[in-house]
């Protein structure tokens, strides 16, 4: 395959993963309701969201190398930030344990939160989804989902998933009766997550992010694919 094929195919497998286990929480609680409620857990809430939204970033970073590849941790940079952080270092009455914080950040790296934002962005602009989001939203739906369920457990914003007995459905009535509601719904300072919709959406950006490769040129392509193989090494 070439290198725009294999890329492609390993965003298609890492994320059709995660959308697949979702799927499995939406499924028992929707199309097994009666199965779901004898269980008496939970609907998967804090998990889905909280696995969507580290695909979408996930998705994000890949979107990045292949359009602002500059936006990236290289060599250069590392460089820089090196001779800057020798330079503090060297100033008198410094406080030493301070440079505890100047952490130089990881070779390859990016900034995720902007790297969110700007795929949200691009994909909002060109009708492929749309998240209800804009670039102000964007950045707290990051801030108090991703990052409080990822180091803190548990979300600073509702997340509401539906709960009703569906079993008498096809499933792809009952995809459809998801699909009238957003992912996200801003109201004032109050943001609520709706991940069984964010399923269908994620899967959706992911599909067009596989598509977007083929505008790449093969460099492009070439380099994102030894970006993302040195990441998952």
């Amino acid at each position: 395959m070439s290198p725009k094929e294999t890329l492609a195919q390993l965003i298609s497998e890492i994320f059709g993963g995660i959308i697949n286990d979702c799927l499995t929480f939406t499924k028992i609680r929707l199309h097994h309701n009666p199965v779901y409620k004898s269980l008496e857990t939970g609907g998967g809430n804090f998990l889905m969201t909280l696995g969507l939204l580290s695909t979408l970033g996930f998705m994000a970073k890949i979107y990045a190398h292949l359009s602002n590849p500059s936006s990236f941790f290289d060599s250069n940079k590392h460089d820089e930030v090196k001779k800057l952080k020798f330079e503090i270092i060297k100033r008198p009455g410094i406080n030493k344990k301070l440079l505890d914080y100047l952490k130089i950040p990881p070779m390859g790296s990016v900034n995720e939160e902007d790297a969110f934002v700007n795929l949200v962005n691009r994909v909002q602009s060109d009708n492929i989804v749309y998240l209800g989001l804009d670039v102000r939203s964007s950045r707290k739906i990051w801030k108090i989902y991703r990052n409080k369920l990822a180091h803190l457990t548990i979300p600073l914003s509702p997340v509401g998933v539906y709960d009703k007995d569906m079993s008498h459905l096809t499933w792809g009535v009952v995809e459809h009766e998801i699909s009238k509601l957003g992912s996200f719904l801003a109201k004032d300072d109050l943001i609520l997550c709706n991940p069984d919709k964010l399923i269908q959406d994620a899967k959706t950006i992911g599909t067009w992010l596989c598509s977007y490769i083929d505008s790449r040129n093969e460099e492009t392509a070439t380099n994102t694919l030894k970006w993302l193989k040195s990441e998952l090494a």
